[in-house]
């Protein structure tokens, strides 16, 4: 059988008819693709990152069509897993056994086996196609109240949480910045903020989150966050900044040294040193900014400081959806989509994921 999928090579990004995947175990699930989304990354491996070449796609919403060993989700919609461990016992990391510990080890084979493939990224196919095949670990079933539109944000919405899982942030904190209003800036503020209220009383210190960005039409998107905030939790704050003002210069004047975590997702190398200048010393920068180009960072603030620098990615899928239906009281994830578009018009739907202020693109497999 053949299908539609989008095809990066050294020529670009071309629509193409390819065969269509087969299981290869009974832990295979076959899965037709209902709706995928463009991801910056997906940008930067077309400008070269990674080298990849192969069907491009990694945020997606898809429904089980077989599957061998788990027949209870042949019907279901699912989200994955980008990263597919290969859960061998010869494999250093996967066959790493710490007794008490499944869940730490459980991430660490996530993200960070060696052998493993990344869906659209490194070694496997992506989701810019029909038809798609991921093992039954990596699928994630999409709760009934959540539309095809939102959980497309599942993939994005984990890697946000990625910061929470790692325990980067905490209500122990007093202040917290999270710096950039692109797609993952606006998720992060608004699942960290999800998160934070789940876990406040009236008991509890004040903390204070910065959201920084340079369009106040994008910040303006998480009004919503910030009112539940203040009407949810005595003393948790969610404070828009909008940096091209002069007010909200003020506020990160004023922020400057006092911030106990920083999270740089600019998607720029300049916003490195402004998420340095923001924290106290012995504070922790979170870096979730990933560029296909070099540059030059000034480490000098790292030392001087004893700052925690902290790489954080992909993350758990399964607390995205859990926590979806609650972020989306708050935040409407569909307000991001500029445009969805066919299969067919990938060209156009990577140009315009690319033109500068876009939020989000969508494509539309149907």
């Amino acid at each position: 059988m053949m299908m539609r999928a989008a095809v990066l090579s050294k020529g670009g990004v071309t629509v193409e008819s390819v065969p269509a995947p087969v299981p290869a175990t009974d832990d295979d699930a076959l899965v037709r693709v209902l709706r995928a989304g463009v991801c910056n990354t997906d940008l930067e491996l077309i400008d070269g990152y990674m080298e990849y070449k192969g069907i491009l796609g990694h945020e997606f919403v898809g429904k089980v069509e077989s599957c061998e060993s788990r027949p209870d989700l042949v019907g279901r919609r699912v989200c994955g897993d980008i990263n597919v461990a290969c859960n061998s016992n010869r494999c250093g990391v996967c066959a790493l056994d710490e007794t008490g510990e499944t869940e730490r080890v459980e991430r660490r084979k996530r993200n960070h086996c060696p052998r493993r493939t990344v869906m659209g990224i490194l070694g496997r196919s992506g989701c810019f196609c029909e038809w798609m095949v991921l093992p039954t670990r990596n699928l994630h079933v999409v709760p009934d109240g959540v539309t095809d539109e939102e959980a497309c944000f599942a993939e994005p919405l984990a890697a946000a949480l990625r910061v929470v899982e790692q325990q980067l942030v905490s209500r122990s904190h007093r202040r917290v910045a999270v710096l950039g209003d692109g797609k993952l800036g606006l998720l992060i503020s608004a699942a960290m903020m999800t998160y934070l209220m789940e876990r406040s009383s009236s008991d509890t210190e004040p903390l204070e989150v910065l959201a920084c960005g340079r369009h106040s039409k994008k910040l303006d998107l998480l009004r919503g966050t910030a009112k539940a905030a203040a009407s949810a939790c005595a003393g948790l704050s969610l404070r828009l900044v909008d940096t091209t003002k002069e007010e909200g210069k003020e506020a990160l004047r004023a922020a400057a040294g006092t911030c106990d975590c920083a999270v740089e997702a600019t998607g720029s190398p300049l916003g490195f040193q402004q998420a340095c200048s923001l924290l106290h010393p012995l504070g922790t920068l979170v870096l979730k900014t990933t560029c296909s180009g070099s540059t030059t960072l000034n480490t000098a603030p790292i030392v001087i400081d004893e700052l925690k620098v902290v790489g954080s990615r992909c993350g758990p899928i399964d607390l995205a959806l859990e926590l979806l239906p609650r972020i989306k009281r708050h935040f409407d994830l569909t307000s991001m989509v500029e445009a969805t578009l066919p299969l067919e018009d990938i060209s156009r739907a990577l140009e315009r994921a690319r033109e500068k202020g876009t939020l989000k693109v969508a494509v539309d497999m149907s």
